[in-house]
């Protein structure tokens, strides 16, 4: 007679550990392990932290304004033109070369400094011939220093620029630890997926073995005519249907194993290497912490960071929409001479100077891009707040929710775990009670498929329970501490 599917949990350790005494490689997979194996960078995870380095480059660009600039200028020309003065050289011959630094500052202050040179040889005309000689050379260097008033006033709109792009870069990175958790925690629900397709394919195999075994045992009763063709025929139709369960759980198991290797960004292994599952022997009980404040949650400040730099950004369009009021000043020292060095000490002995103050004003009607742009930004504000209290409405919701499937799984699975043994118990009453002839053979058959269809009952709460206690971790932005 076959044995039952009471010995079977423990055969299928036997043969665990049977098949790991032999001489073949070996693969142990665990949360542990997929955790180890996930801060080894994946692709998957590469690409999350890649992605997340994109509001680096919008506060370069911001900040890039405040650079220093540098320009160089040389130039030859030549002249024959006349002026309306009658008084103009029949020829120049002018060789200029300049030189420029330019600073902006996050006051709204931009300060100039330039250098320049002009060395002219002349065909004088004879009304001026002598007036001046006909080779000259100046020199002159200049100071421009420009505030705004009113857009951009002081820098403000420079700095709400570039604090909206150290918001967004903030909310990037957070998102980018969200997605990582989210990638690890699909990779760990898979990882229970692949455990359980295991166990089902061993089930299945010790399913088909006790039933090819009381097969053999009836056809043997049949030949000595203990029993009619009835009984061969159940029993061998239940066989088939095992035998179909066996291929259906093995094609799924590969399937889930296919897609946790692929998640883990590994090669899955030959198939002369057995895959071992680490498990956690009990089944712990509900974490009795409450959900953590939703402020320090990083969903939570996923969507804060999003709304500031929003409002940063409006902020400083709304100066753009502005009139142009600048406060320009700017002193100039040269010096002219037949020659170069004469001219240059001129110059810096400020002799000559020239001193300007102003201010500039100017308009522009309509502006359609600039208020195009605070429409677009007021939009996206009003979707980002009512994110943001959704986010938050969410975040109780699903706690709640959370908590009260853990209590739920826990009890199901305990409750399931003692279902499979109350049939374990019985499946040995019915085996003897079967071999003296109290039950017909369709009620052990029966008894069979009860205590696989538990055993699976169990293994399913097992596993989901444990996939419930991930999922608490990382909506409490614990996963990757435990």
């Amino acid at each position: 007679m076959a044995s039952s599917l009471l010995e079977s949990r423990s055969k299928v350790i036997a043969f665990v550990g049977l098949v790991a005494s032999l001489p073949v490689d070996s693969a142990q997979i665990s949360p542990q392990s997929i955790f180890e194996n996930f801060s080894k960078r994946t692709r998957r995870l590469e690409n999350i932290q890649l992605q997340s380095r994109s509001g680096e480059s919008a506060i370069g660009g911001i900040e890039g304004l405040f650079d220093p600039e540098l320009g160089l200028s040389v130039g030859n020309e030549i002249s024959r033109a006349e002026s309306l003065n009658g008084l103009g050289n029949l020829e120049d011959r002018n060789l200029t070369a300049s030189t420029m630094l330019r600073k902006r500052f996050s006051t709204g202050t931009q300060l100039q400094a330039q250098y320049s040179y002009l060395r002219q040889n002349s065909q004088l005309n004879p009304f001026n011939a002598n007036l001046r000689a006909p080779n000259l050379v100046e020199n002159r260097f200049t100071l421009i220093a420009r505030q705004s008033l009113v857009y951009n006033a002081f820098g403000f709109g420079d700095r709400r620029k570039i604090e909206a792009a150290r918001k967004s870069d903030e909310a990037l990175k957070l998102a980018s630890v969200e997605q990582s958790e989210e990638l690890l925690l699909e990779t760990l629900k898979q990882f229970w997926q692949t455990y359980q397709a295991k166990e089902a394919l061993n089930l299945s195999l010790e399913a088909r073995r006790i039933y090819e075994n009381l097969l053999k045992d009836i056809r043997e009763k049949r030949r000595l005519g203990l029993i009619d063709a009835s009984e061969l025929s159940r029993t061998s139709a239940s066989y088939e249907r095992q035998e179909q369960k066996v291929k259906e759980a093995s094609a799924a198991y590969l399937d889930n194993l296919t897609r946790l290797y692929d998640l883990m960004d590994q090669e899955v292994p030959p198939e002369s290497e057995v895959i071992m599952f680490s498990i956690p022997s009990q089944t712990p009980e509900p974490p009795t912490e409450v959900l953590s404040a939703k402020e320090n949650l990083r969903e939570t400040q996923v969507a804060e960071a999003q709304l500031a730099a929003i409002e940063s950004e409006r902020a400083a369009y709304k100066t753009e929409d502005l009139p142009i009021l600048d406060l320009v000043g700017e002193a100039a020292w040269n010096g002219v001479d037949r020659t170069g060095s004469r001219s240059f000490s001129e110059t810096l002995s400020a002799t000559n100077p020239r001193y300007y103050v102003g201010v500039e004003f100017g308009f522009r009607f309509g502006n359609k891009a600039t208020r195009s742009k605070l429409g677009d930004l007021m939009n996206r504000y009003q979707i980002s707040r009512n994110l943001l209290e959704l986010s938050r409405r969410d975040l109780n919701n699903n706690g709640a929710s959370l908590q009260r499937q853990l209590q739920s799984t826990y009890r199901i699975s305990l409750s399931a775990q003692s279902a499979r043994d109350h049939y374990r118990q019985l499946l040995t009453a019915q085996q003897r009670n079967y071999r003296v002839g109290r039950i017909d053979l369709s009620q052990l058959i029966l008894d069979y498929t009860a205590l696989f269809d538990a055993e699976l009952l169990a293994l399913d709460a097992f596993a989901n329970y444990h996939q419930l206690l991930h999922q608490w971790a990382a909506l409490n932005d614990t996963l990757f501490k435990n």
